[in-house]
């Protein structure tokens, strides 16, 4: 008899979406698209043809490929940015993706370099699908956690 010990399929935390990721870009090349050029750190959230179309500008056109051909029915795409940085070495990576009752937590993490002094200027962003949850998108609200502290909320709130 052979018993293989810890060879049970891992458990992932209640709540945790699984995504993948469609694009990253930390560099200052881009080419073909516009840059998200708001100084703070942004969310957003798209949910059909259209706002994918709208806000695709963002993504490079092999990015924007891939988002067509995701079927939206099922999927949905998520976006974090950092915000224009003037500098060099700056980067986001979504650490975690959490539904917890009507709110998808998104947790990143932003690379700042210890010497900003390059002249360059970049607006770091990871764009990624999820799978749509068991309920209406429209019920949820996302926020952009980063460090603990709350950056962005999707849809934005009035009183921003």
């Amino acid at each position: 008899m052979l018993v293989l010990a810890g060879c049970a399929p891992a458990q992932s935390a209640p709540g945790l979406l699984h995504f993948t990721q469609i694009e990253q870009k930390n560099d200052p090349a881009y080419i073909g698209q516009q840059q998200y050029n708001a100084l703070d750190p942004g969310l957003m959230v798209f949910t059909d043809p259209e706002t994918l179309s709208e806000g695709g500008v963002w993504f490079s056109e092999a990015a924007r490929q891939k988002m067509a051909m995701l079927d939206l029915q099922t999927h949905f795409v998520l976006a974090v940015f950092q915000g224009w940085q003037s500098g060099t070495g700056y980067g986001v990576e979504i650490a975690q993706i959490l539904l917890e009752g009507d709110v998808v937590r998104v947790a990143a993490v932003f690379q700042v370099p210890a010497d900003t002094a390059d002249n360059g200027v970049t607006s770091p962003y990871q764009v990624v699908a999820l799978r749509r949850p068991y309920r209406s998108l429209e019920t949820l609200v996302f926020e952009l956690v980063v460090d603990g502290e709350v950056l962005d909320v999707y849809p934005p709130t009035e009183s921003r």
